[in-house]
């Protein structure tokens, strides 16, 4: 996958669009998703982690060239969804002069890819989207059985933005429109564990960004600190609530707090 989009992120230097090769990577990608005749979807509907695996970028970095691209206009959303916008129509002379040589460049890599070298048809794009139709799976079903629901999660993380910021400006702050969709977006990839622990982090004190999309799309979930075999196991079991409990399926000695937070399988009270 990442071979043939590198193949061709060359074709958008010249363009006009003013890109950097990473970001020409991202754009080709989905460019080529929303053009290609075998894509149902039109575009990409899968998370930012996965992007950024696919075309072998970090997530942080994968989740500003989104946000960059999408305030040039070069990439919409909608439900979810990332598409190339129809940047040809543009008004602007740059992007106009150089649509010739891109939608040349497009029927190349359309006819490429509806023939010989299709990533859409090869072993690992099919691999690729089996991955992420499972992930889809799993996520329709955790939805569909957690509570509290996913919206009254992001209901609950509104607050809790809302108030820090209130504290830290002074001001109310409440989104709306596209800024709350592509919140409300964002929101949505990130797994049900993350959420959690973004909303008590935002509660704590210990994260804040001064764009509500930023907040979502810049966090990182930290490790949580297995004590097992740790030189602090005696001093945190003297003052703390331990457990024994299963994280990625390999168990360990958590507080009970990172234990239910990072929603782990206590298997039992861990004692001295």
């Amino acid at each position: 996958m990442a071979t043939f989009v590198k193949e061709y992120d060359w074709m958008w230097l010249p363009s006009g669009l003013n890109l950097s090769p990473a970001e020409c990577r991202v754009y080709a990608y989905i460019y080529g998703l929303t053009e290609s005749k075998h894509s149902k979807t039109k575009g990409y509907n899968g998370s930012v982690r996965q992007l950024a695996k696919t075309l072998g970028l970090d997530d942080s970095g994968v989740s500003r060239i989104l946000r960059k691209l999408q305030e040039k206009q070069f990439v919409l959303t909608n439900e979810g969804t990332y598409a190339s916008a129809d940047i040809f129509r543009s008004s602007a002379d740059s992007v106009r002069s150089s649509a010739d040589l891109i939608s040349s460049g497009a029927d190349s890599i359309r006819e490429s890819a509806d023939s010989i070298s299709s990533p859409l048809t090869t072993p690992l794009y099919k691999e690729i989207n089996k991955e992420m139709e499972r992930d889809n799976n799993i996520a329709r079903n955790t939805i569909a059985t957690q509570d509290p629901k996913p919206f009254d999660l992001f209901n609950e993380f509104l607050s809790a933005y809302s108030a820090k910021r209130k504290e830290l400006c002074g001001y109310t702050y409440v989104p709306q429109g596209d800024y709350l969709q592509l919140a409300r977006e964002l929101w949505s990839n990130l797994p049900p564990v993350t959420q959690r622990l973004l909303i008590r982090d935002i509660k704590s004190g210990k994260w804040y960004r001064g764009r509500i999309d930023w907040v979502i799309s810049d966090y990182k979930m930290l490790e949580p600190k297995n004590y097992n075999g740790s030189p602090d196991l005696n001093r945190m079991a003297e003052s703390n609530d331990m457990v024994v409990a299963l994280y990625d399926g390999a168990a360990g000695i958590y507080t009970r707090q990172d234990a239910e937070d990072y929603g782990m399988d206590i298997k039992r009270p861990f004692k001295l």
